[in-house]
């Protein structure tokens, strides 16, 4: 994203709407992390706004599990 100002807010939004993640980035970053492990599998809806200026994101979280089978 853009430099960040002071009235920032990045949401998080599950697929119907409701809103699950609220998180004001620091001031001056131009990068930040939003920390989705503990979400379902799904698909959700970012929302970045910087005094007016949105960025809308759509991702799907997937977690894949790999079991290791043991062959003896």
């Amino acid at each position: 994203h853009t430099k960040v100002n002071t009235n920032a807010l990045i949401e998080v939004y599950t697929a119907d709407g409701r809103k699950i993640i609220t998180q004001k980035p620091e001031q001056g970053a131009t990068q930040t992390s939003v920390d989705i492990l503990k979400l379902a599998n799904g698909m959700y809806v970012l929302m970045y706004d910087d005094n007016g200026l949105q960025s809308i994101i759509k991702f799907i979280k997937q977690w894949f599990v790999n079991k290791l089978v043991d062959l003896k």
